[in-house]
C-alpha cells in the first residue's frame, strides 16, 4: 500500500528531525569517516557547529585544512590513529575555526570533543562517533586555571603570611 509506505516514510523523517533537534540542543552531533574513500560526513548539528550548514562530506585532509588550526592538525591525526590502533573507544579534544559564512572567513575559535569507535582493519571501514562543542567548558577551565595561578602569585609575593584552609588544602607563603 502506497499510503502506508508514505506514512512510514513521513514518520521516519519526523523522528530524524526530532533526533537532530535533541542533538542540537546539547551542542552535539554525529559524524562518520569512511576510510575506504577517506571521506568525513556529519549531521546537520555538526555542520551548524562548524558554521557550515548544508556542507557536503569532505575528504579528511580537506576537513583538517578547512576547520582545524594548522598547529593542531598533526597532533589530532596522531591521536586519532592511536585511538584506532587500540580498537576501542576514543575521545579527542581539539580546536576548530568554524566558518562565519559558507565562503569564510573564519568565525570565533571553538573547542570540540570527538568521541568515536573504529579500528584499523578491513572489517571496519567506518569510524563513527559524536562531536560536541565544549568551548564553554574549556573557557571555565581556563578561567579556573588563571584564578589559581593568580592566587599562587599573590601568595608567593605578598610580604605577609597568607594562608587559606578550605578543608582540603592549606596554602602558605
Amino acid at each position: 500500500d502506497v499510503s502506508a509506505s508514505r506514512r512510514e516514510e513521513l514518520e521516519e523523517l519526523a523522528q530524524r528531525k526530532k533526533f537532530e533537534a535533541v542533538l542540537a540542543a546539547a551542542h552535539l552531533g554525529t559524524w562518520a569517516w569512511d576510510r575506504r574513500t577517506d571521506t568525513l560526513g556529519w549531521s546537520e548539528s555538526v555542520a551548524a557547529i562548524l558554521g557550515a550548514p548544508g556542507a557536503p562530506p569532505l575528504a579528511r585532509e580537506e576537513f583538517l585544512r578547512r576547520f582545524v588550526p594548522e598547529a593542531s592538525r598533526s597532533a589530532l591525526r596522531e591521536e586519532l590513529l592511536a585511538g584506532l590502533r587500540s580498537g576501542s573507544r576514543f575521545c579527542l579534544e581539539f580546536p576548530v575555526l568554524p566558518l562565519s559564512s559558507s565562503a569564510g572567513p573564519h568565525g570565533e575559535p571553538r573547542w570540540l570533543e570527538a568521541q568515536g569507535f573504529g579500528a584499523l582493519n578491513e572489517q571496519s571501514p567506518f569510524v563513527l562517533g559524536t562531536l560536541q562543542d565544549i568551548t564553554e567548558r574549556k573557557q571555565r577551565e581556563d578561567f579556573q586555571k588563571r584564578a589559581v595561578e593568580h592566587l599562587q602569585h599573590l601568595t608567593d609575593t605578598l610580604p605577609l603570611m597568607v594562608w587559606t584552609f578550605d578543608g582540603k588544602q592549606v596554602i602558605l607563603n
